[in-house]
């Protein structure tokens, strides 16, 4: 018999009590929870304790939880702890330094239970399965820091701009974004401002605090700076950096140049896709109607050949018909061929001239030739 699963433990860090029994009555059901009321007490029970997530207030009397969150994240023993803030301050600039402190994800008070468990189990989920590709994940990592420290930033974005025109879809155009930026020794997330957004991380999976910052700021000015976070945003296309090399500035001015470039080269590709994309369906929806055009005229075709034969087939019955009556009119045999050969003539004009009027075949490949060169040379809007 398989034994049950462990409860996960979470430890809750918030100087209001009736914060922390609000949260007990939510989660305890659901995980081993440990609550504590101060920064520092926090710090402690993590280094004692290690919980498998934070749940922790930022506005508390002697060491704030930003402080909290910054000193656990430079503790590379506890620092793969996820955390998410809980907070009632819920501007950008807030969630800003929440990020910058390193956490998760950012829970706005008042919360309701149900966005609560939801997140925690997202962000479980996602350290679990980052824990299964972190080694990968690192040794790539570990790979691009290996390359010479001098290696030329203009090749860099020299061959981004090669390879950008070759992509086919925008998961390739932002997974060699990222590639790039392995290429640089940085790590970043992309937006591809598409309808849904897309989103493509070095972290798998993505973290749900660096989604929403990208969806906050990803409208506003081309190039925004946080400590050593870069937002580098375009109509079509946004890249949030979080490890600029912030203590070297000249290293760090030449690869925001780069960056910006290269995502400047990524828009217009984007900008490329979308009419790619267009013009693929209106070829797609042109093709059907050259396609629906062809099977109309062959109807067409088939109806009138077999209109054609019956109406000769009715004429020679017609000719046959007045043969018989040219008895009673008592003519000779010569006027009788003679009246015959005329009816036939009569009847033969008339089917030619009724075919030479319809003229299908060339009018079909007149229309089919011109829905073709309309799929071929047809603008976009």
């Amino acid at each position: 018999m398989n034994e049950p699963e462990q409860k996960k433990h979470i430890l809750i860090v918030d100087d209001e009590p009736l914060n922390i029994t609000i949260l007990t009555e939510i989660l305890e059901e659901h995980f081993h929870l440990t609550q504590v009321e101060d920064g520092q007490r926090a710090i402690d029970e993590v280094n004692n304790n290690p919980p498998d997530l934070i749940l922790l207030d930022i506005v508390m009397p002697g060491m704030n939880g930003l402080e909290v969150c910054q000193a656990l994240k430079n503790n590379k023993t506890v620092s793969h702890i996820p955390v998410i803030f809980l907070s009632a301050l819920d501007q950008i600039s807030d969630k800003v330094a929440g990020y910058n402190a390193g956490a998760d994800d950012y829970i706005a008070k008042p919360f309701s239970g149900i966005e609560v468990l939801i997140k925690i189990k997202l962000v479980l989920d996602k350290q679990q399965k980052q824990d299964k590709e972190k080694p990968q994940a690192d040794n790539n990592m570990q790979m691009a820091m290996a390359l010479p420290s001098q290696t030329d930033e203009t090749d860099h974005v020299f061959h981004f701009l090669k390879r950008s025109f070759l992509t086919k879809t925008v998961e390739e155009l932002c997974q060699l974004i990222l590639e790039t930026c392995t290429s640089s020794g940085v790590k970043a997330v992309v937006r591809a401002n598409t309808k849904p957004p897309l989103f493509f991380s070095h972290d798998a999976p993505i973290k749900q605090i660096d989604q929403q910052i990208l969806d906050m700021l990803h409208v506003r000015e081309q190039l925004i700076d946080f400590e050593n976070t870069s937002l580098v945003n375009f109509a079509h296309i946004s890249l949030l950096i979080k490890n600029m090399p912030v203590e070297d500035a000249e290293k760090n001015g030449h690869l925001k140049d780069h960056i910006t470039g290269i995502m400047e080269a990524a828009n217009r590709r984007m900008v490329g896709l979308k009419n790619e994309a267009k013009l693929a369906i209106r070829e797609k929806e042109l093709s059907n109607i050259l396609h629906a055009t062809r099977e109309m005229l062959d109807e067409i075709e088939t109806d009138f050949n077999n209109n054609a034969h019956w109406n000769s087939q009715i004429m020679s019955d017609l000719c046959k018909k007045i043969e018989w009556r040219f008895v009673p009119l008592g003519l000779s045999n010569e006027q009788k061929i003679e009246l015959t050969e005329i009816i036939e003539n009569a009847i033969d004009k008339s089917v030619s001239q009724y075919h030479a009027g319809l003229n299908l075949k060339e009018k079909q490949l007149k229309i089919t030739n011109k829905l073709n060169n309309i799929i071929k040379n047809k603008p976009l809007d």
